[in-house]
């Protein structure tokens, strides 16, 4: 069958592109590499097949709120300049406590971006910033008065909503029994007198796409996941999938992640991933590199069907090429990690991102993952946003490749591997760029867009 017209399919076209998703074997349920765009030719019965054409997606719109700045202009000086975001902890004291370096959001008032201020008393600041990355994306791709809210929804990694301490710690001080063990009853006796009514409504993460749907009023499908540092680029190809099989137009999707707290500090302080220097910035894929440094931020990017989008006047940034993930590296309780499988026949990218953990072994399986593409990283500049990395280190690229350039990255002075690919470089129209993300446990998550 060599035609693309749909009207060969005698299933609705959204149940036919699941098919086609899964039964390819490129779908969600399927226990190999996934990747997008998934095959089109799908066996429903012996002898017969049936050919779903899939939509081209544009990228269309940016929405960044970054240790970096706040908004694609503001970004976009920080990088000209390569001017980190990185500097002293001080959402609260850090003491004697070995990490002193964090990649704050500066001079930011959520109250700025929102119409509903009271959803601001009932949210924390992961949510705060995604309603601000939310808007200015909204802005971005001018879709007031163009989205329709019916097919318009919201994808979102929202990483981990951890607990103030200040919410929890007297409770639990005060539950502490005369072994020293906590009284799991006496704490939830303790508990009510020291934590709000609405304490649970902040942690969950579902409000992350919640509340930006309830702000700018979209109806469509709404959904999170909670991967961590892949999560935001599964957001993306989530948002894509969802606008492949025709359930909207345009979707907003991205990542929200808020990592300067003592929890997270704590914890990965104690499985040896911060760098401890109280100066500087990280450095990772170099030989000096001594882990990361923890920030905030949220990134949300707009994809848009091509065909609706062109024929209200629209242009993309950017086209999706291809995504690819799955457990890729095996993480053993002792011993370094070692690479299971890579992707197969992706489009070269002329520069990919890499995520940078600044953990040897992790940083030079990466470099191995992006092929014979050039590579630039974002870490030393915006710190270790975790579900945030994916969406905020694309939307670098996008917004870098709009002057024309991938510049070089300073901190790499002596790489590990891959010497001279870290030089920057020139880049234009048909251009492939890639962006990569790969967790700790192992799992990786790759995007490739090509420039129009």
């Amino acid at each position: 069958m060599e035609s693309n017209s749909c009207n060969e399919s005698p299933l609705p076209r959204r149940c036919a592109a699941f098919l086609a998703l899964n039964l390819a074997g490129n779908g969600p349920y399927a226990n190999q590499w996934h990747c997008f765009p998934p095959t089109a030719l799908v066996t429903q019965a012996e002898n017969t097949k049936i050919l779903v054409p899939m939509p081209e997606i544009w990228i269309t719109g940016i929405g960044i709120v970054s240790p970096l700045g706040i908004g694609r202009e503001n970004v976009l000086d920080a990088l000209l300049e390569r001017k980190s975001g990185i500097g002293p902890v001080t959402h609260f004291e850090t003491g004697d406590f070995p990490v002193g370096l964090a990649a704050e959001v500066k001079d930011f008032r959520a109250r700025d971006y929102v119409k509903n201020r009271k959803a601001l008393k009932v949210s924390r600041l992961n949510i705060h910033l995604a309603l601000a990355a939310g808007k200015l994306a909204w802005d971005d791709a001018g879709l007031e008065g163009r989205a329709d809210p019916n097919r318009t929804g919201v994808v979102m990694s929202a990483g981990r909503i951890t607990a103030n301490l200040m919410e929890v710690c007297f409770p639990v001080r005060n539950s502490i029994d005369e072994n020293g063990k906590l009284d799991l009853s006496e704490y939830a006796r303790q508990a009510p007198d020291y934590m709000p009514p609405y304490w649970f409504l902040r942690h969950i993460p579902n409000l992350v796409p919640g509340h930006i749907s309830i702000e700018l009023g979209l109806k469509g499908p709404s959904n999170t996941n909670c991967m961590t540092v892949v999560g935001g680029l599964l957001a993306l190809e989530e948002a894509a999938r969802i606008i492949e099989r025709d359930d909207a137009d345009v979707m907003l999707a991205g990542g929200a992640d808020t990592l300067v707290e003592p929890y997270h500090l704590i914890t990965h302080l104690q499985k040896g991933r911060l760098d401890t220097r109280k100066e500087g910035v990280p450095c990772p894929f170099d030989t000096n590199a001594r882990g990361t440094v923890l920030g905030d931020g949220s990134t949300v990017l707009v994809l848009e069907n091509a065909a609706t989008a062109k024929a209200q006047g629209k242009s993309p940034l950017a086209v999706l090429e291809r995504f690819d993930y799955g457990k890729t590296v095996d993480v053993p309780f002792e011993g370094p990690p070692r690479l299971l499988r890579k992707p197969e026949g992706t489009p070269q990218a002329a520069v990919t991102a890499l995520a940078g953990t600044g953990v040897r072994d992790f940083d030079a399986l990466e470099i191995e993952l992006a092929g014979e593409s050039d590579t630039t990283c974002y870490r030393a500049l915006s710190g270790w946003m975790a579900g945030s990395n994916g969406p905020h280190d694309l939307a670098c690229l996008l917004i870098e490749a709009g002057t024309g350039e991938i510049r070089p990255c300073p901190q790499v002075q002596d790489p590990i591997l891959g010497d001279g690919r870290w030089g920057g470089r020139k880049i234009g129209s048909g251009d492939v760029l890639g962006v990569q993300c790969l967790s700790w446990e192992g799992q990786f998550a790759s995007l490739k867009v090509r420039l129009p």
